[in-house]
């Protein structure tokens, strides 16, 4: 009973300390840790300065994580020391086939996220799922979706069939 509580209080101890942004900055000011906050400033750090929700719907937990964990390279940005790189794709000119896959409980990346990106691209289909963001509740669908799609192509009727079943909340 001792140890069950101990192993108990050290877990808990553990998971406060993981959750503190504190230990995360501490973590990622390690010096090889800076190229990873580099390369995350470089991907969305544009993204980040020109996001500012209005309404609970439109919060992007990982842009509001992120946004901790890089604020010295946009403060930066912002005292004009560094520069945000910019991406101009252009989505509608790929002629590949693009599978979007969203969690109605994920809260890292919305469902309107997920269409946007669908609706941007001319072979694509989004695919939602009632699961959180890792979509863990059913791990053979999961799989067996992902393998039709990629061996035999969004539009033929194995990977259709995926989207018309029950475990499927809405497809594009």
């Amino acid at each position: 009973m001792l140890c069950s509580l101990i192993s108990f209080e050290l877990k808990n101890a553990f998971l406060k300390l993981f959750r503190s942004n504190s230990l995360v900055n501490f973590i990622l000011n390690i010096p090889s840790e800076v190229e990873v906050k580099v390369r995350i400033y470089e991907l969305i750090g544009a993204d980040l300065l020109e996001y500012n929700p209005t309404s609970t719907q439109e919060v992007n937990l990982m842009y509001e994580w992120t946004r901790i964990v890089i604020a010295d390279f946009l403060n930066a940005n912002i005292d004009g020391t560094i520069s945000t790189l910019h991406f101009s794709l252009n989505r509608s000119n790929y002629t590949g086939e693009v599978m979007v896959w969203t969690g109605t409980e994920d809260q890292g990346f919305s469902r309107q996220m997920g269409q946007w990106i669908s609706d941007s691209y001319p072979h694509s289909q989004q695919a939602i799922f009632n699961d959180v963001h890792k979509r863990d509740k059913h791990n053979d669908y999961y799989l067996n979706f992902r393998k039709a799609f990629f061996i035999i192509g969004l539009n033929s009727s194995e990977p259709q069939s995926y989207f018309r079943d029950s475990r499927q909340v809405k497809g594009k």
